[in-house]
Protein backbone atom coordinates (compact mmCIF):
# COMPACT_ATOMS: atom_id res chain seq x y z
CA UNK A 1 0.00 0.00 0.00
CA UNK A 2 1.49 3.72 -1.34
CA UNK A 3 2.26 5.62 2.15
CA UNK A 4 -0.08 8.16 0.41
CA UNK A 5 -3.01 5.66 1.51
CA UNK A 6 -1.87 5.98 4.88
CA UNK A 7 -2.29 9.20 5.91
CA UNK A 8 -5.88 10.21 6.81
CA UNK A 9 -6.88 13.77 6.26
CA UNK A 10 -7.33 14.79 9.29
CA UNK A 11 -3.56 13.35 9.93
CA UNK A 12 -2.78 15.22 7.34
CA UNK A 13 -3.89 18.57 8.34
CA UNK A 14 -2.23 18.40 11.44
CA UNK A 15 1.15 17.78 10.11
CA UNK A 16 1.50 20.35 7.66
CA UNK A 17 3.20 23.44 7.97
CA UNK A 18 1.92 26.24 9.91
CA UNK A 19 1.74 28.78 7.55
CA UNK A 20 -0.42 26.60 5.09
CA UNK A 21 -2.42 25.51 8.43
CA UNK A 22 -2.96 28.90 9.77
CA UNK A 23 -4.87 29.51 5.98
CA UNK A 24 -7.13 26.40 5.92
CA UNK A 25 -7.82 25.24 10.00
CA UNK A 26 -10.48 27.56 12.09
CA UNK A 27 -9.98 26.61 16.11
CA UNK A 28 -13.73 25.37 17.31
CA UNK A 29 -13.01 28.32 19.87
CA UNK A 30 -13.14 30.98 17.19
CA UNK A 31 -15.90 29.44 15.56
CA UNK A 32 -18.24 29.56 18.67
CA UNK A 33 -20.49 26.84 20.00
CA UNK A 34 -22.56 24.76 17.78
CA UNK A 35 -19.88 25.49 14.47
CA UNK A 36 -17.64 22.99 12.59
CA UNK A 37 -14.46 23.78 11.70
CA UNK A 38 -13.93 22.47 8.18
CA UNK A 39 -10.59 20.49 9.25
CA UNK A 40 -13.39 18.03 11.20
CA UNK A 41 -15.82 17.82 8.24
CA UNK A 42 -15.41 14.74 5.65
CA UNK A 43 -15.98 15.66 1.98
CA UNK A 44 -18.28 13.00 0.67
CA UNK A 45 -19.37 11.67 -2.26
CA UNK A 46 -22.85 10.04 -2.80
CA UNK A 47 -23.61 7.22 -5.55
CA UNK A 48 -27.70 6.59 -5.78
CA UNK A 49 -29.63 9.57 -4.25
CA UNK A 50 -32.99 9.11 -5.24
CA UNK A 51 -34.36 7.10 -2.21
CA UNK A 52 -32.21 6.10 0.49
CA UNK A 53 -29.62 8.23 -0.43
CA UNK A 54 -31.35 11.20 -0.25
CA UNK A 55 -31.88 9.99 3.53
CA UNK A 56 -28.45 9.19 4.02
CA UNK A 57 -27.60 12.74 2.71
CA UNK A 58 -29.80 14.34 4.81
CA UNK A 59 -28.15 12.53 8.05
CA UNK A 60 -24.92 13.77 6.48
CA UNK A 61 -24.84 17.23 5.37
CA UNK A 62 -23.22 18.48 8.33
CA UNK A 63 -20.47 17.44 6.06
CA UNK A 64 -19.21 18.82 2.59
CA UNK A 65 -20.88 16.56 0.11
CA UNK A 66 -18.67 17.60 -2.77
CA UNK A 67 -20.42 14.92 -5.54
CA UNK A 68 -23.83 13.36 -6.24
CA UNK A 69 -24.09 10.45 -8.66
CA UNK A 70 -26.98 9.05 -10.25
CA UNK A 71 -27.89 7.40 -13.49
CA UNK A 72 -31.65 9.32 -13.16
CA UNK A 73 -31.77 12.81 -12.24
CA UNK A 74 -35.15 13.45 -12.95
CA UNK A 75 -36.11 11.25 -10.43
CA UNK A 76 -33.52 11.79 -8.04
CA UNK A 77 -34.28 15.46 -8.78
CA UNK A 78 -38.01 14.57 -7.34
CA UNK A 79 -36.87 13.90 -3.97
CA UNK A 80 -35.06 16.72 -3.54
CA UNK A 81 -37.70 18.41 -4.89
CA UNK A 82 -40.12 16.91 -2.21
CA UNK A 83 -37.46 19.01 0.93
CA UNK A 84 -39.26 21.73 1.22
CA UNK A 85 -42.62 20.23 1.74
CA UNK A 86 -41.07 17.95 4.27
CA UNK A 87 -39.99 20.92 5.93
CA UNK A 88 -43.00 22.69 6.20
CA UNK A 89 -44.93 19.04 7.18
CA UNK A 90 -42.56 18.62 10.23
CA UNK A 91 -42.61 22.43 10.97
CA UNK A 92 -46.66 21.90 11.48
CA UNK A 93 -46.01 18.57 13.57
CA UNK A 94 -43.31 20.84 15.93
CA UNK A 95 -46.11 23.55 16.73
CA UNK A 96 -48.81 20.94 17.50
CA UNK A 97 -47.49 17.85 19.66
CA UNK A 98 -50.00 15.08 20.47
CA UNK A 99 -50.19 11.53 20.45
CA UNK A 100 -47.88 9.76 17.72
CA UNK A 101 -49.10 9.59 14.64
CA UNK A 102 -48.84 6.71 12.21
CA UNK A 103 -45.54 5.99 11.27
CA UNK A 104 -44.29 7.47 14.53
CA UNK A 105 -42.29 6.02 17.41
CA UNK A 106 -44.81 4.79 20.01
CA UNK A 107 -42.75 6.61 22.37
CA UNK A 108 -43.80 9.70 20.79
CA UNK A 109 -42.94 12.45 19.12
CA UNK A 110 -39.58 13.74 20.10
CA UNK A 111 -40.20 17.83 18.91
CA UNK A 112 -35.97 17.99 19.54
CA UNK A 113 -34.73 15.48 17.39
CA UNK A 114 -37.69 16.98 14.85
CA UNK A 115 -36.49 20.18 14.91
CA UNK A 116 -32.49 19.09 14.35
CA UNK A 117 -33.49 17.08 11.30
CA UNK A 118 -35.49 20.43 10.01
CA UNK A 119 -32.37 21.73 10.40
CA UNK A 120 -30.58 19.12 8.32
CA UNK A 121 -32.84 19.27 5.37
CA UNK A 122 -32.76 22.87 5.05
CA UNK A 123 -28.65 22.60 5.07
CA UNK A 124 -28.71 20.17 2.71
CA UNK A 125 -31.15 22.01 0.64
CA UNK A 126 -29.40 26.11 0.69
CA UNK A 127 -25.84 24.80 1.10
CA UNK A 128 -24.55 21.01 0.25
CA UNK A 129 -27.00 20.43 -2.82
CA UNK A 130 -25.70 23.96 -4.97
CA UNK A 131 -21.96 22.88 -4.19
CA UNK A 132 -22.03 19.21 -5.19
CA UNK A 133 -20.90 18.14 -8.57
CA UNK A 134 -23.17 15.84 -10.55
CA UNK A 135 -22.31 12.79 -12.09
CA UNK A 136 -24.41 10.01 -13.86
CA UNK A 137 -21.22 7.29 -13.99
CA UNK A 138 -19.19 6.54 -10.86
CA UNK A 139 -16.48 6.01 -12.57
CA UNK A 140 -15.94 9.00 -13.80
CA UNK A 141 -16.57 10.74 -10.27
CA UNK A 142 -14.23 8.43 -8.50
CA UNK A 143 -11.76 9.49 -11.51
CA UNK A 144 -12.44 13.22 -12.15
CA UNK A 145 -13.28 13.59 -8.09
CA UNK A 146 -9.62 14.30 -5.89
CA UNK A 147 -11.64 15.50 -3.24
CA UNK A 148 -13.34 12.72 -2.07
CA UNK A 149 -12.41 11.09 1.54
CA UNK A 150 -15.55 8.88 1.59
CA UNK A 151 -17.83 7.27 -0.50
CA UNK A 152 -22.02 6.37 0.73
CA UNK A 153 -23.23 3.74 -1.65
CA UNK A 154 -27.53 3.49 -1.90
CA UNK A 155 -27.49 2.65 -5.63
CA UNK A 156 -29.73 -0.87 -6.77
CA UNK A 157 -28.48 -3.78 -4.96
CA UNK A 158 -26.95 -5.62 -7.47
CA UNK A 159 -24.30 -2.40 -7.99
CA UNK A 160 -23.31 -2.32 -4.61
CA UNK A 161 -20.00 -4.14 -4.24
CA UNK A 162 -18.47 -3.12 -7.34
CA UNK A 163 -18.80 0.78 -6.38
CA UNK A 164 -17.65 -0.11 -2.70
CA UNK A 165 -14.38 -2.12 -3.88
CA UNK A 166 -13.63 0.82 -7.05
CA UNK A 167 -14.38 3.38 -3.80
CA UNK A 168 -12.06 1.55 -1.36
CA UNK A 169 -9.60 1.26 -4.31
CA UNK A 170 -8.90 4.87 -4.21
CA UNK A 171 -8.30 4.78 -0.17
CA UNK A 172 -12.26 5.91 0.16
CA UNK A 173 -13.80 5.47 3.15
CA UNK A 174 -17.37 3.60 2.55
CA UNK A 175 -20.32 3.37 3.87
CA UNK A 176 -22.86 0.88 1.69
CA UNK A 177 -26.58 0.57 2.30
CA UNK A 178 -27.96 -3.17 3.10
CA UNK A 179 -27.84 -5.35 1.26
CA UNK A 180 -24.13 -5.03 1.60
CA UNK A 181 -23.75 -7.51 -1.61
CA UNK A 182 -25.55 -10.42 -3.55
CA UNK A 183 -22.92 -13.40 -3.10
CA UNK A 184 -20.72 -14.47 -0.73
CA UNK A 185 -17.73 -14.14 -2.82
CA UNK A 186 -18.63 -10.24 -3.45
CA UNK A 187 -18.90 -10.52 0.77
CA UNK A 188 -15.31 -12.21 1.33
CA UNK A 189 -14.23 -9.33 -1.20
CA UNK A 190 -14.84 -6.61 0.33
CA UNK A 191 -13.54 -8.32 3.47
CA UNK A 192 -10.02 -8.52 1.84
CA UNK A 193 -10.29 -5.32 0.55
CA UNK A 194 -11.12 -3.22 3.63
CA UNK A 195 -8.58 -5.15 5.51
CA UNK A 196 -5.94 -4.16 2.67
CA UNK A 197 -6.71 -0.85 2.36
CA UNK A 198 -7.68 -0.26 6.01
CA UNK A 199 -10.26 2.15 5.04
CA UNK A 200 -13.58 2.96 7.47
CA UNK A 201 -16.32 0.68 6.52
CA UNK A 202 -20.01 0.24 7.08
CA UNK A 203 -23.47 -1.19 6.07
CA UNK A 204 -26.22 0.68 6.42
CA UNK A 205 -27.89 -1.63 9.40
CA UNK A 206 -29.33 2.30 10.80
CA UNK A 207 -31.87 0.59 13.56
CA UNK A 208 -29.62 -1.87 14.96
CA UNK A 209 -27.17 0.32 15.77
CA UNK A 210 -29.40 2.40 17.93
CA UNK A 211 -28.26 2.13 21.34
CA UNK A 212 -31.63 0.37 22.09
CA UNK A 213 -30.59 -2.18 19.58
CA UNK A 214 -26.81 -2.28 21.45
CA UNK A 215 -28.82 -2.76 24.66
CA UNK A 216 -31.01 -5.34 23.73
CA UNK A 217 -28.28 -7.51 22.81
CA UNK A 218 -26.28 -6.90 25.87
CA UNK A 219 -28.93 -7.81 27.64
CA UNK A 220 -29.48 -11.23 25.89
CA UNK A 221 -25.49 -12.27 26.06
CA UNK A 222 -25.75 -11.25 29.49
CA UNK A 223 -27.92 -13.56 30.15
CA UNK A 224 -30.63 -11.28 31.47
CA UNK A 225 -33.53 -13.39 30.00
CA UNK A 226 -31.94 -16.64 30.21
CA UNK A 227 -30.87 -18.72 27.38
CA UNK A 228 -32.57 -17.76 24.24
CA UNK A 229 -33.86 -21.26 22.26
CA UNK A 230 -36.16 -19.57 20.03
CA UNK A 231 -37.00 -16.21 18.40
CA UNK A 232 -40.37 -14.78 17.01
CA UNK A 233 -40.59 -12.10 14.51
CA UNK A 234 -43.04 -10.07 13.57
CA UNK A 235 -42.76 -7.54 11.05
CA UNK A 236 -44.96 -4.72 9.85
CA UNK A 237 -43.50 -3.51 6.24
CA UNK A 238 -46.81 -3.47 4.30
CA UNK A 239 -47.04 -5.91 1.05
CA UNK A 240 -45.67 -5.67 -2.19
CA UNK A 241 -43.28 -2.89 -0.84
CA UNK A 242 -40.25 -5.27 0.29
CA UNK A 243 -39.50 -8.87 0.24
CA UNK A 244 -39.90 -8.71 4.15
CA UNK A 245 -43.50 -7.68 3.90
CA UNK A 246 -46.23 -9.99 5.31
CA UNK A 247 -48.29 -11.58 2.28
CA UNK A 248 -51.62 -10.16 1.33
CA UNK A 249 -53.81 -12.80 2.03
CA UNK A 250 -55.73 -11.69 4.95
CA UNK A 251 -54.58 -9.16 8.53
CA UNK A 252 -55.54 -12.73 10.64
CA UNK A 253 -52.99 -14.90 9.06
CA UNK A 254 -50.37 -11.84 8.52
CA UNK A 255 -50.49 -11.14 12.11
CA UNK A 256 -50.53 -14.95 12.95
CA UNK A 257 -47.59 -15.47 10.57
CA UNK A 258 -44.14 -15.95 12.38
CA UNK A 259 -40.70 -16.31 11.54
CA UNK A 260 -38.60 -19.32 13.35
CA UNK A 261 -34.64 -19.65 14.51
CA UNK A 262 -34.56 -23.10 16.87
CA UNK A 263 -31.17 -23.97 18.38
CA UNK A 264 -30.36 -27.65 17.99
Amino acid sequence: MSKKKEISRRSFLTNVAAGGAALTIVPRNVLGRGFTPPSDTLNIASVGVGGMGRTNLVNLSSQNIVALCDIDWRYADKGFGRLDLDIERLKKRIELPGPPQPGESSAGFDPVRAQARVDRMVRLKTERLPKATRYTDFREMLDRQKDIDAVVVATPDHMHASIALAAMDLGKHVYVQKPLCWSVEEARKLSRRAKETKVATQMGNQGHSSDDGRTAVEYVWAGAIGEVREVHIWTNRPPGLLASGCPASGAAQASARTSQMERP
